[in-house]
């Protein structure tokens, strides 16, 4: 049985554990930009940050009495006035250990997810992926997810498209 808690300190080394874990799979040489030196410090920053956020949520799956998946999001104001909505949710990141994959874990943490979200009104969720990864796009396109948005790159300086390969 899976339950689900907030996230609080006790989850932070699997948070994090995770993150990096996302990091890898997405690892482009050709898109990514290049990561700081201390990129697992800032990893760790930011989601210290990030949990102490009164808009942010982290929600963490439990399986025997162990952490097995993690989902982030947070509720972000619209910047401008063009739509008729003034909030929406975001998911920054899912992840569910490799031994708790293929088990729904991540479809009942985006159903947790979606379903905070609805009981604070808000309209609609945005999330993202990294176009080479063919499994999140499965993913996200069964929970009812749909391309809305496409984010392109071009490095303008020959010497940081060069550092990248």
């Amino acid at each position: 049985m899976i339950t689900f808690t907030e996230y609080s300190n006790e989850y932070q080394h699997f948070v994090y554990q995770g993150l990096l874990d996302i990091h890898r799979i997405e690892k482009d040489a050709v898109t990514d930009l290049k990561i700081s030196d201390d990129f697992e410090f800032q990893i760790e920053q930011w989601l210290n940050t990030i949990s102490q956020q009164p808009s942010s949520l982290i929600i963490i799956a439990i399986k025997n009495s162990q952490p097995a998946g993690f989902i982030m999001g947070m509720v972000e104001p619209q910047i401008n006035k063009f739509s008729q909505y003034n909030l929406h949710g975001l998911i920054q990141a899912l992840f569910v250990s490799e031994q708790n994959r293929k088990q729904s874990i991540g479809h009942q943490l985006v159903h947790e997810m979606l379903s905070s979200f609805n009981e604070h009104g808000i309209p609609y969720c945005d999330l993202s992926y990294h176009p080479q990864n063919t499994i999140a796009e499965k993913f996200w396109m069964k929970q009812g997810f749909i391309p809305a948005q496409i984010i392109s790159r071009k490095f303008l300086h020959a010497d940081l498209s060069e550092e990248i390969k």
